[in-house]
């Protein structure tokens, strides 16, 4: 009898693509790249924290029917795990991008992207406090190589606009996001290496939607913002509830296992090379010199990352 996986293209393929952490870290930033822009259209038509809960309670409906049997199974791992679980949800779903959709209500789509090119530093700076984890020499040259390009782009090859960007309270909520976020990345070495990858993100998910619940519900009692439902808010909680929160979030923590937080963490500058090809395409933008130049820079940094030592 021929084994299963020879007698199925699509289990072949999707065992192939488990394999191939620069793939997944890729599609993840081009999902989470449409995600700030998603974030910023709807930040005057639905509030950030009744965003995010309903975000990750749609994917948690979704994901259930096909991840409860595994949960049920995965339960003795769980339980044993649970404080460190409970943490990693915590931070991934609970607050990361709670905070993001926060900021964005207060400050512009440029800043935030502006400062998601940190994030690399950030994952490493955390990663050496608690694990002391260090970049190698290849590391650290591959990512402030990969800093400089993704500023390229963001500053259109003026790193001088950097000096005139007003930054405002909005902006300090995407810093915390990335310090959420990180720590997320960091801390993934902790689950338990038997632990399913579903049954990982619908527990942290599950975390996430308990922790959110009365957040939501205070967000609604004290501040009674506007829930405006249009063509728009509408399309955007779609969305974000189906890629950046389900199939982003299974790539990044397959990459993160393969390759570890600090070389993962560099493909975070991926996302002004997408942010960019969006304004090219869908909005018109002439393509110019700093384009190239800034996405020459990034890929090479990110080269040059993963040819450096793996994470101990």
């Amino acid at each position: 009898m021929k084994d299963q996986s020879a007698l199925n293209p699509a289990l072949r393929l999707r065992g192939w693509m488990g394999e191939q952490p620069y793939a997944l870290l890729t599609l993840a930033m081009l999902l989470w790249a449409l995600n700030i822009v998603s974030g910023r259209a709807v930040a005057d038509l639905l509030p950030p924290i009744t965003l995010a809960l309903m975000r990750w309670s749609i994917a948690l409906m979704i994901l259930l029917p096909f991840t409860y049997r595994r949960l049920v199974a995965d339960w003795p791992l769980i339980r044993a795990r649970w404080g460190v679980l409970v943490l990693i949800g915590l931070c991934g779903v609970g607050l990361y991008n709670t905070l993001v959709y926060i900021g964005l209500a207060e400050t512009t789509a440029i800043n935030a992207t502006v400062l998601s090119s940190l994030f690399p530093l950030v994952i490493a700076t955390l990663g050496f406090i608690i694990y002391r984890d260090r970049l190698t020499v290849g590391q650290f040259m591959g990512i402030s190589i990969s800093i400089t390009g993704a500023l390229a782009v963001l500053t259109q090859g003026d790193l001088g606009v950097l000096t005139t960007l007003s930054f405002n309270p909005g902006d300090l909520w995407v810093i915390g996001s990335q310090i959420a976020y990180a720590l997320y990345a960091v801390l993934l070495r902790e689950k338990p290496s038997a632990l399913h990858p579903l049954s990982l993100l619908t527990v942290t998910i599950i975390v996430g939607v308990v922790a959110l619940a009365p957040a939501a519900a205070i967000e609604q009692a004290v501040l009674h913002p506007p829930m405006i439902f249009n063509a728009t808010s509408l399309t955007v909680i779609a969305y974000v509830a189906t890629l950046p929160a389900l199939v982003a979030y299974i790539c990044f923590n397959r990459g993160v296992a393969l390759i570890g937080s600090n070389r993962a963490g560099v493909f975070f500058h991926l996302i002004p090379i997408f942010g960019s090809i969006f304004a090219i395409t869908l909005l018109g933008e002439a393509l110019g010199l700093h384009h190239v130049a800034g996405w020459g820079l990034i890929l090479t940094g990110i080269a040059i990352t993963q040819w450096a030592k793996r994470d101990p």
